[in-house]
């Protein structure tokens, strides 16, 4: 359009922006059951107004307004949260973030470690050098060796061995400090070198006593695989037990391990270490397996010792390589080989299911012993049985899942031995026995609080046997 003259036209409103903005970050000091987080805001922008509040949304539920950019905040109860803060200056403009989000189990947190020897009575490693005696023990410092802090640390892992003892007995390991337990961890025979996976609770000084109960001497190696501690460290996740691999392994030359198996990868997001059972079988001589992370140093920690032609298995919580996979190695007579089965429990992962998150552990408590009647109604040897983990005594009401010790007493023939939870049986096993001996291994029984129709089966493949279940401590949501 022409001819209008000169002037001045309205454009209409235009909005300038208000340039604040706003980051949000986070620093954490972990409790036993609490975490304290000091949230800072850094405004990014220059606000308009000099006046600014902070209005921080916790995400459990509760907010608080403060004209400080820099607040504290402590979580008690489990759960997973993200605190976000909101900036408004003094002429309303306004701009929010958000912090990571974290989790905050019900439980203590696990700390994988690469297996590390810190006790060797044979060679003066963790204390003197000299055999433990009948009715004696070893007190063992845990707290600030081979990677555990020295301070926080509320129970270890520690693959137990007997070396050379020249009597039949049991190795119990419990808190430094307190009574011997009527539970126990390892049973062995004379002449036999056996080990035993076991997750114990520390003293107040950062030290655990591992005793022989048998009538001889004997000599005791232990290896640490990892510790439980407040903190963002793992947390587990069991599955239906599967058997991952079987593999052939031929003395000094490393094997890699897969945990899958046919339509289903039970690894999950976060994975840093998993719990196996290991079963070593067909060794054509004596000889030891370990296992550790796909690509890791070969450590001088072992997992499972076994003679010729022995079927033994031993449980193992190992760390994963960076591809998922774990390696197996055999040590012993050059060139022999032995047959070794996977079985997987379930995982450590910094991002874990529902059930089976944090850890408590307990003083040793045995829960059933069929030969008394404790924990079940029968009495007495059986081939097999059915228990709801929530009725049994000693089990906190809200645990989902236990760190137990199984063991089997006098049984009547050679076989195996399950003690899984589970809708329906799976192909795995827990350990294997000769007849007449008793032989325990570590298990990680997780189930849903509530039941949802799952029950913990023990039972062998024909043999009867007397049953024994000594729990060490508790998953908790």
């Amino acid at each position: 359009m022409t001819g209008t003259g000169g002037g001045y036209y309205d454009r209409g409103a235009v909005q300038i922006p208000d340039p604040i903005k706003v980051t949000a970050t986070d620093s954490s000091t972990w409790a036993a059951g609490s975490v304290t987080k000091t949230i800072t805001a850094t405004l990014t922008g220059t606000p308009w107004s000099s006046s600014v509040t902070y209005d921080f949304d916790f995400g459990d539920g509760t907010t608080q307004s403060s004209s400080s950019p820099v607040i504290q905040h402590t979580y008690t109860t489990a759960g997973t949260y993200r605190p976000t803060v909101t900036a408004v200056d003094g002429d309303h403009g306004s701009a929010g973030a958000q912090a990571a989000p974290f989790t905050l189990a019900g439980g203590n947190a696990y700390y994988p470690i690469a297996p590390t020897r810190v006790l060797d009575t044979r060679h003066g490693i963790g204390t003197a050098t000299a055999r433990v005696p009948a009715d004696g023990g070893v007190k063992l410092k845990v707290a600030g060796v081979g990677g555990v802090p020295a301070t926080g640390a509320v129970a270890v892992v520690l693959n137990v061995t007997v070396v050379g003892p020249t009597a039949n007995g049991v190795i119990t390991a419990y808190p430094d400090g307190t009574a011997v337990p009527t539970a126990s961890n390892l049973n062995f025979l004379k002449g036999e070198n056996r080990p035993n996976l076991v997750t114990v609770e520390l003293g107040s000084d950062g030290s655990v006593d591992l005793r022989n109960g048998g009538n001889g001497t004997s000599d005791l190696v232990a290896d640490l695989e990892g510790y439980y501690a407040p903190g963002t460290g793992t947390g587990f996740s069991g599955v239906e037990n599967y058997r991952s691999d079987a593999v052939t392994l031929t003395v000094g030359k490393p094997v890699p391990a897969s945990l899958f198996y046919s339509g289903y990868n039970g690894l999950s997001t976060g994975a840093a270490a998993v719990a196996v059972n290991i079963t070593a079988t067909q060794g054509t001589a004596a000889g030891f397996v370990s296992a550790y992370a796909d690509g890791g140093k070969m450590p001088t920690a072992s997992n499972v010792n076994y003679s010729a032609n022995e079927n033994i298995a031993n449980m193992a919580i190992v760390p994963l390589g960076s591809d998922g996979y774990i390696d197996l190695v055999a040590g012993g007579k050059a060139g022999a080989t032995v047959k070794v089965l996977i079985d997987v429990e379930g995982f450590y992962t910094n991002q874990p299911d529902t059930y089976g998150t944090g850890f408590v552990p307990t003083r040793p408590t045995r829960l059933i012993d069929t030969r008394s009647g404790l924990g079940l109604q029968a009495k007495g040897p059986t081939s097999g049985t059915e228990v709801d983990p929530t009725k049994l005594a000693g089990i906190p009401a809200h645990a989902a899942g236990i760190a137990a010790n199984v063991t089997v007493v006098d049984p009547s023939a050679n076989g195996f031995f399950s003690a899984v939870v589970l809708y329906e049986l799976t192909a795995t096993s827990t350990l294997n026995f000769a007849k007449a001996q008793n032989v325990a291994n570590m298990a990680e029984l997780t189930w849903a609080p509530d039941g949802s129709g799952q029950y913990l089966y023990l039972g062998t493949s024909g043999a009867t046997t007397g049953i024994v279940l000594d729990m060490f401590g508790y998953f908790v949501d």
